[in-house]
């Protein structure tokens, strides 16, 4: 887990927390750390806690956490929130522009669930009808909206290109003598990525028995080409 995955995990953790009416001053700090730990050029993965410590304004609380991704690879603490959360709300909060005040009054008050819901509603106009919900928002809010569901499942090349690479030197790794490189949409640095496609030397055998071992582990939905 490399730390904008940590990062993003406490980001979501201070986002979930605030739709639920959570402790302002808990949510505050972890939305801060995630701005800290996106950008720590250390590994937090392989940090103890004595270095953590030294993270400014990592307090005890967040360095237990970071300590428990370490260890068990989940935070329980966001679990908790996610369990009680519809996952379409989860999804929602993700919209940029869009936080957890707003998301919280369209889900309660119009009974949204889901960003295509959510869509649905703004083309009826329906969300003038709230507090704090004018046509100007509402309008922004569309234009967020469209985009988030067409990148539903994809990726903008730099995320796309860090998970590349990291599978790319998974891979390497097992075939160390074999040659591997980017095709298709990644290979030609596209804006936006819809999967991950390598190119290799291997023969079919060893690249298949290579996908089966790597089916549950890797982070993408990424094929592999080969010749």
């Amino acid at each position: 887990m490399n730390n904008k995955e940590i990062a993003k995990k406490f980001q979501l953790l201070g986002k979930i927390m605030e739709l639920h009416g959570e402790n302002p001053f808990k949510t505050r700090s972890y939305s801060s750390a995630y701005l800290t730990l996106r950008k720590w050029p250390d590994k937090l993965i392989e940090m103890d806690a004595e270095q953590l410590a030294n993270i400014p304004g990592v307090g005890r609380a967040i360095q237990d956490k970071i300590l428990e991704l370490r260890s068990t690879g989940t935070m329980v603490a966001l679990e908790k929130y996610l369990d009680i959360t519809p996952a379409g709300i989860v999804d929602m909060l993700q919209i940029k522009g869009f936080g957890p005040k707003k998301v919280l009054t369209v889900w309660k008050e119009l009974g949204v669930e889901s960003a295509g819901e959510l869509l649905y509603a703004v083309r009826e106009n329906r969300l003038l009808d709230l507090k704090g919900f004018g046509k100007k928002t509402q309008d922004s809010l569309k234009i967020q909206l469209e985009y988030h569901l067409e990148s539903e499942g994809k990726l903008q090349f730099a995320q796309a290109e860090e998970i590349g690479l990291a599978l790319k030197e998974a891979i390497s790794a097992q075939l160390a003598s074999e040659r591997i490189e980017f095709t298709g949409a990644l290979h030609r640095k596209e804006d936006i990525i819809d999967k991950i496609e390598l190119i290799t030397t291997a023969d079919t055998k060893a690249i298949e028995d290579l996908v089966l071992s790597f089916e549950e582990s890797s982070p993408t939905d990424g094929q592999l080409k080969y010749k």
